[in-house]
């Protein structure tokens, strides 16, 4: 059902770049979408947004990166419990900068048997009793994930053996 106060999201890609921008709108009526709009409209929303205040965040994409690959790290042995030294996403090679204060990451596990769970969060608070993927029958798995973080860094915790590879794909920041 249509909410007469949604928004709807138009992505459009700038001429001569890689990157595209969305505009946020409400729209002046309230019609369903019809499949012809799907080449112009990326997502009607079902949610509302906030208005802008001190304390919004703008999502910054980047061109995917990998910023954490557990087979380049020391011995290449997989690990299992919390990861040491925590995912220093700041100081990695992928470019978001120091006021980043989440981050999408598309996380993957490579285990050599059943895992059961990873879980992501801000390094420097207690672990969640979330987990970030599942992995009960060893199978390569994947997920995204958005990751507060006030430091730069991101902690990581695997109930089983397994090689962590963590990509980014976007940030946000004030």
């Amino acid at each position: 059902m249509w909410e007469p106060d949604c928004c709807r999201i138009t992505r459009r890609v700038l001429p001569g770049s890689p990157h595209w921008a969305a505009d946020v709108r409400k729209p002046s009526f309230s019609p369903p979408l019809d499949r012809g709009e799907t080449n112009r409209v990326e997502r009607a929303s079902d949610g509302f947004f906030a208005p802008k205040s001190g304390f919004t965040l703008t999502f910054y994409p980047l061109l995917p990166c990998r910023i954490a690959d557990t087979h380049k790290v020391g011995n290449g042995q997989p690990f299992s419990g919390t990861l040491s030294p925590p995912v220093d996403v700041s100081n990695g090679p992928c470019g978001p900068p120091a006021a980043a204060q989440a981050y999408v990451f598309n996380a993957t596990v490579v285990p050599p048997g059943a895992l059961g769970y990873l879980t992501l969060w801000p390094q420097g608070t207690g672990q969640p009793v979330v987990s970030t993927l599942n992995a009960l029958d060893g199978s390569i798995t994947n997920n995204m994930a958005i990751v507060p973080s006030t430091n730069g860094q991101v902690d990581a915790f695997a109930s089983g053996l397994t090689q962590l590879i963590l990509d980014i794909s976007s940030y946000f920041a004030p």
